[in-house]
């Protein structure tokens, strides 16, 4: 399926350890297809992707690195981001098991960011939106 839309998420609250960073290191970029076709960039970081998780037909680390700029989605990221958007996939690398990805939770904080937003879910009709 052909699909002109494609999805760049940079959440990236980097709770994945709570102790220092090197070299800005935070989670890393994947990538994951899903089953309308709807292709994903982005940060896999807290529940970013639990939104679509029963969807996810692919899920996989995008081979860039997860550190060396404060500004990784402005430094690092696009670059991977504008192959995919080509058809370039050679950036793609290991899959993944979904079981990385949280299951969604609704009515709650999701999680609050290095910047202090708060990001917050809702069920809606059977639907969960995001909030920042």
């Amino acid at each position: 399926m052909n699909v002109d839309t494609y999805l760049f998420l940079n959440t990236a609250p980097r709770k994945d350890n709570s102790g220092p960073r090197m070299d800005n290191a935070g989670e890393r970029l994947v990538y994951a297809r899903l089953s309308s076709g709807l292709e994903i960039v982005g940060v896999l970081s807290g529940e970013s992707f639990s939104f679509v998780k029963t969807i996810i037909e692919e899920l996989r680390i995008i081979n860039v690195p997860d550190r060396g700029s404060q500004f990784r989605s402005r430094d690092i990221f696009p670059f991977a981001l504008m192959e995919i958007v080509n058809g370039n996939l050679s950036c793609v690398g290991e899959r993944l098991g979904l079981d990385i990805v949280p299951d969604r939770t609704s009515n709650r904080i999701a999680h609050v960011d290095g910047y202090g937003n708060i990001k917050l879910s809702t069920l809606i009709d059977n639907c969960v939106a995001y909030f920042t």
